[in-house]
């Protein structure tokens, strides 16, 4: 293997590198009123260094996205019956460098999937509804995190505390899912490191509780610590380990080493592609595992960590016209998004870059 491999110890405690930025998902399922499970998905990105041009401003260090779905389904059959959007934070307001259009414009759209059902058909349904330039990028990962974790908190549920009403008090969570990646510049311009770590929690019905350690039911973690090549955009190592613990085994040890699996995407692309050399490497089963999600969080994640490449791009042009940095350079990709499809204001004449 390399330096990232056979040679670390447990735990990310000796990752290096500079930090880039960093991209929060937390989802959370609680009870709802009888017959009704109500879901909370937030998804934040922190970038940490520089800037870019974006439209007639300057999208700067700090807060870059700060957005929410708050949905409801119905607690037998599934069936999404709210699938609320809000975005405190977007890239781009309206204004007259973006024709008036802002990131909000589409996300209602996502009200769509009401009728639909949280089961292996969700990512499909999502995807012709949302996907691309039909939809905004981070509420669309939000929205596929919560098509994976839910159903794979509600088999928890059915397991460990069972199913029917009246188990739980209105408004008390059962589960937890916090992903969090982090960017960190190795070589400039040509190596970083992403770092995962997913951490899910399932609990004890309140009204069995008595200490407050007594809600733990069950934890499920993973780490992993991936070298991108920034002129192949693929894997150059990778990295994991995960443990799930019970109630009572509280144990520090018990991690499992997945890096002899991981190393299958050594040289695979890390961005275009990922999600079908994962679903390759570890099935297609549904829900999702813990593992198959953290892998599938790092393509999106990876992207808001380029923001730094791009200003890598700015400080080396020297002020002419035919060394500044493309749109496809410093934006988004072409149809990745609403702003950023290919007849919209990010790459359209009098657009966010002319």
């Amino acid at each position: 293997m390399n330096d990232l491999g056979d040679k670390r110890p447990q735990g990310l405690g000796d990752t290096r590198g500079h930090p880039l930025h960093t991209r929060m998902l937390e989802i959370e399922l609680r009870q709802g009123p009888p017959g009704r499970l109500d879901i909370r998905a937030s998804i934040l990105d922190l970038r940490k260094q520089g800037f870019i041009p974006a439209g007639s401003d300057l999208q700067t260090s700090g807060v870059i996205h700060d957005m929410e779905i708050r949905a409801s389904i119905d607690s037998a059959s599934r069936v999404i019956e709210k699938f609320e959007p809000h975005q405190a934070v977007v890239a781009f307001e309206a204004s007259a460098a973006t024709a008036g259009e802002s990131c909000r414009d589409i996300a209602g759209a996502l009200r769509g999937l009401v009728g639909r059902t949280l089961d292996e058909n969700f990512a499909r349904a999502l995807s012709e509804i949302f996907g691309g330039p039909r939809g905004c990028s981070h509420l669309l990962t939000t929205a596929q995190f919560i098509g994976s974790s839910i159903p794979h908190a509600l088999a928890w549920e059915a397991e460990l505390v069972g199913s029917g009403e009246g188990k739980r008090q209105v408004g008390e969570r059962l589960f937890k899912r916090s992903l969090f990646l982090d960017g960190l510049e190795i070589e400039v311009g040509r190596t970083l490191d992403i770092a995962v770590q997913s951490n899910d929690i399932h609990t004890l019905p309140a009204d069995q509780v008595v200490n407050p350690t007594d809600r733990f039911l069950r934890q499920h973690e993973v780490q992993l610590l991936t070298r991108i090549d920034l002129e192949s955009m693929g894997f150059a190592s990778l990295w994991g380990q995960e443990r799930q613990r019970e109630s009572g085994h509280l144990v520090a040890d018990g991690w499992l080493d997945r890096t002899p699996e991981l190393v299958a995407l050594e040289g695979k692309p890390a961005l275009r592609g990922l999600a079908a050399e994962v679903l390759a490497l570890f099935g297609g089963s549904f829900p999702a595992s813990p593992l198959r999600d953290a892998l599938l969080f790092i393509a999106p994640g990876l992207i808001q960590c380029l923001a730094a490449n791009a200003q890598r791009l700015l400080e080396s042009a020297t002020g002419s016209d035919s060394e500044a940095p493309l749109p496809s350079q410093v934006g988004g990709m072409p149809d990745s998004c609403y702003l950023w499809r290919s007849d919209g204001p990010g790459h359209g004449q009098g657009g966010l870059w002319d």
